[in-house]
């Protein structure tokens, strides 16, 4: 257990959040790929048993007898049902949830710039992230797809937001004025400001409108009934570092459950501490020193329960997301025991939040973007239940459901629900006209549909949106400007003039493609006027190429 032996040899610890330094503290992951893990922090097998530490052996119920104490002991601690006045998403997830393991990037550094920390996504959909490089605060408005307000908060080097059911804003200001700053939704400062001298790498508002803060360089959460200005007391950590259970070192991401007990991402130490209301006892519920788990964790930067008050944390130095399960652990995100730049993967993530979808929003630090992963499956029924579900559904309301919103990138064809396949598949050189789209159309004939693009060979779809039927096909004739916005996508179609999409609500030019370039990325247009392809992507210009792929898949 060598990994241990080195706590407190971390100087300059402010250097990792202004200068960027990251890789001196990070260095490479430690080799834990993607899994089930059980006390022993072995991968879980399926195997009758396995040997533990001494020897003998350990059955799947034995594991799980020895893992429940813990989680019976929290979850005991806490009624999740959502009380009045939150103003944050936490979703009730089934153990047969499913995630797109390919995340959508939402802003890259042109919008968010470079080093992306605080994000926040309230119940209306609002998504909030700061761009700490240029001080301003950036609002999505209910899942748009482009940013809807731009406040300027001069908080350059803000690390931290939280927004009230009121829809006040508070923004840590530390690093360049000492203190948080609130603002209202019109984007106006009020004169509310809590004076801490230091910057808030986790911010967090009660039921109560207690005001909780982790203080990093001063390794303690500080906790003010701020609306009242009253006095700031120190709830967790001692001011001074170190490994031991009340002590912090290095704290980021903070969470309150209703009961105010507090959890918190203890970085330094490499775990997640529970402070628990009226217990003298801190409880370790992940990472180092964990009493019911030995599960690795490096540099935790942030941790958020669900609806069932298990965890998700943020596990940064191994640039992946992972989450508590009454038996184990299991890594959802970024499992490739490396960081990257490509959709599965990241570098150095710092916050996440989940939306009112069940998606979960990260920021993906060291790529410099905000990244989703799409929720694709919340339910345990079997096929044959869904489909039959999926049909009275369609009957009585003209609607099938769907799983995916919005365009994808980089979607992977293979983790579609089941039900979906293959129905269409011609290279940009293969002309469409209305003859040929009868063909197409009698071939696609279920009641949704996905339309996609694609390199020839490649698997991954570069660009790919669902819809029902009736919304992709929603005939826009010759109208340069017309598309139909259904489940987050604006869909246009004309059996001779052109077919595509665009992401939400973006506007299009049909001429007779779409020309238009603003997120270009969440763009696909075919010619159906006795031509081929015109762009996949923000890759245009590409009739009778053979080297791209038009796709469709149907579904009922």
């Amino acid at each position: 257990m060598a990994f241990y032996s080195s706590y407190n040899v971390y100087p300059n610890q402010m250097q990792y959040y202004h200068s960027y330094n990251y890789a001196s503290y990070y260095g490479s992951p430690y080799n834990m790929t993607g899994g089930l893990f059980y006390a022993d922090g072995k991968k879980k097998q399926n195997v009758e048993g396995e040997e533990n530490g001494g020897g003998e052996k350990v059955g799947a119920k034995d594991a799980l007898d020895f893992l429940k104490p813990l989680w019976e002991k929290i979850l005991g601690m806490v009624n999740f049902e959502k009380p009045s006045g939150v103003s944050f998403n936490q979703p009730n997830f089934s153990s047969c949830v499913v995630w797109n393991k390919n995340a959508v990037t939402v802003a890259n550094i042109t919008f968010i710039g470079q080093h992306p920390t605080g994000i926040f996504v309230n119940t209306k959909n609002d998504l909030f992230v700061t761009n700490q490089q240029n001080g301003r605060l950036l609002i999505w408005y209910n899942g748009s797809s482009t940013i809807n307000k731009t406040i300027l908060t001069n908080a350059t080097g803000s690390m931290s937001i939280f927004v009230e059911d009121d829809d006040d804003i508070l923004v840590d200001n530390g690093f360049s004025n000492g203190r948080v700053d609130m603002w209202s939704y019109n984007g106006t400062l009020k004169t509310y400001t809590t004076f801490i001298n230091s910057s808030c790498t986790g911010l967090f508002v009660d039921v109560t409108s207690n005001l909780y803060c982790s203080l990093a360089n001063q390794h303690r959460v500080f906790k003010q009934e701020y609306k009242m200005n009253s006095t700031i007391v120190t709830v967790a950590g001692t001011g001074c570092p170190g490994p031991v259970q009340h002590m912090l070192d290095n704290p980021h991401g903070i969470f309150v459950d209703e009961h105010n007990n507090l959890f918190v991402a203890d970085t330094y130490n490499n775990r997640i501490q529970l402070f628990s209301v009226g217990q003298r006892d801190v409880t370790t519920v992940a990472g180092f020193g964990a009493t019911s788990y030995t599960f690795i964790l490096k540099k935790p930067t942030s941790v958020v329960l669900d609806a069932s008050g298990f965890l998700f944390i943020v596990d940064s130095g191994n640039h992946r997301i992972v989450r508590s399960l009454i038996n184990g652990f299991e890594c959802l995100f970024g499992c490739l025991d490396e960081n990257g730049s490509s959709g599965s993967q990241l570098n150095s993530p710092q916050a996440m939040a989940f939306d009112a979808n069940g998606n979960i929003l990260v920021t993906d630090f060291g790529n410099h973007r905000v990244q989703k992963f799409i929720l694709i499956q919340n339910s345990c029924k079997t096929t044959a239940t869904i489909t039959a579900t999926t049909a009275e559904t369609t009957s009585s309301t003209g609607k099938a459901s769907l799983s995916l919103d919005g365009v994808q990138l980089n979607l992977n064809p293979n983790l579609l629900p089941s039900g979906w396949s293959l129905c269409y598949n011609a290279t940009y050189s293969s002309i469409m006209n209305s003859l040929i789209i009868t063909t197409v159309l009698s071939s696609c004939n279920k009641a949704k549909l996905l339309l996609g693009c694609r390199k020839a060979k490649n698997e991954i779809l570069a660009a790919a949106a669902m819809g029902n039927r009736a919304d992709v096909l929603y005939d826009c004739r010759t109208t340069s400007s017309c598309t139909h916005v259904a489940n987050g996508v604006g869909w246009y179609f004309s059996d001779s003039y052109s077919w595509g999409f665009v992401n939400g609500n973006d506007t299009v030019s049909r001429s007779s493609c779409d020309i238009q370039n603003t997120n270009a990325e969440y763009r696909l247009c075919w010619h159906t006027k006795a031509s081929g392809g015109y762009r996949c992507g923000a890759t245009s210009g590409l009739n009778l190429d053979t080297n791209w792929e038009k796709i469709i898949y149907h579904s009922n």
